[in-house]
């Protein structure tokens, strides 16, 4: 996953609140369902209002991105703060 934007014209999905176990399931729901609906599976995910992620999260953004990939696209984010910088940092997923 990269945090800029690198591929013409992504989806862009704005997200907000906490990304936490109450709240993926249904939030992976949706994204799965957006992701198959668009033919290119670039898409770009604003974390600006996003307040938490816990592991549930980062487990979310791992699928989304196996995916995307899968499809010939990516997940890119934008805009994440310093503790959701720093989960992706502990999962090593920050490289």
């Amino acid at each position: 996953m990269s945090d800029t934007l690198s591929r013409q014209n992504p989806f862009p999905i704005a997200l907000e609140g906490s990304l936490d176990f109450h709240t993926v399931p249904y939030l992976r729901k949706n994204l799965l369902k957006a992701l198959r609906a668009i033919s290119a599976p670039a898409v770009e995910l604003d974390f600006s209002r996003v307040t938490k992620v816990d592991t549930s999260g980062i487990a979310m953004l791992v699928e989304l991105n196996r995916i995307a990939v899968s499809k010939g696209g990516e997940v890119s984010l934008r805009g994440m703060n310093d503790q959701a910088r720093r989960m992706m940092r502990l999962a090593r997923l920050d490289q």
